[in-house]
């Protein structure tokens, strides 16, 4: 790991975050289509208070390396099903390329299977998404469904995928 530290996400963190989003496209990228652009802080404490739940229905952390915030992710729990979707997955535009995002991936990882409750993680994906996906493989995801036209922006459809990685592999890639 590259000294990497998570921490939850706060609202002093608003500000960084929706900076590094330049366009509604990014922001859909970033966060789906159920993301308005500009990102503003009533979306993040939307967001943040779904973890106010018992048990929290969404968690996000900012990663952390030394005193800049270089990452964030969320997860999306079903307690139901023992698996927890991880979303809205971003690394700092400056700091992109600096392997940062299979770092951050990992301790959030980590964090999702140290609950016993856990038992797979999903993510979507956009197929144009090449980068993020080669990514997820690297880290065990496999891919699953595509759903065509999982979202129009500017009148382009955008394909969605799911990938997905069970406890077990994640364990295997770590020994």
């Amino acid at each position: 790991m590259i000294g990497l530290r998570l921490l939850p996400f706060v609202p002093a963190d608003f500000d960084a975050l929706a900076g590094w989003f330049a366009s509604p496209e990014e922001a859909v990228l970033w966060g789906g289509p159920q993301v308005a652009w500009p990102l503003t802080a009533v979306q993040f404490a939307a967001m943040l208070a779904e973890g106010d739940m018992v048990p929290p229905q969404r968690r996000c952390w900012s990663a952390w390396r030394g005193d800049a915030m270089v990452g964030h992710g969320q997860a999306v729990y079903d307690w139901a099903a023992g698996r927890a979707r991880l979303a809205r997955i971003a690394i700092a535009p400056a700091r992109r390329g600096e392997g940062l995002g299979g770092s951050m991936l990992d301790a959030l990882l980590r964090e999702l299977f140290a609950d016993p409750r856990i038992g797979r993680v999903d993510l979507n994906v956009y197929t144009h998404n090449r980068r993020a996906i080669a990514l997820y493989t690297r880290l065990g995801f496999v891919p699953g469904a595509i759903t065509p036209g999982a979202v129009r922006i500017d009148g382009q459809a955008w394909d969605g995928m799911t990938m997905t990685i069970s406890r077990e592999d994640h364990g295997a890639k770590l020994i």
